[in-house]
């Protein structure tokens, strides 16, 4: 996030800048790291049904 200021008020505001998202490798870790997560869950998932469930 850069600072920015308006020169006719004075006033400082704050706004996003491209560097603020994640980009190149640290998005690829991230979207890797989520889609892990999510297929564990789902493998837990189906075991535990596999096995009966909720008795």
């Amino acid at each position: 996030m850069t600072m920015q200021e308006n020169d006719t008020s004075g006033v400082s505001y704050a706004r996003a800048s491209v560097l603020d998202e994640p980009r190149g490798r640290t998005r690829v870790l991230c979207l890797l790291t989520i889609a892990a997560s999510s297929l564990t869950m789902n493998a837990v998932l189906l075991a535990y049904l596999a096995e009966g469930g909720v008795r």
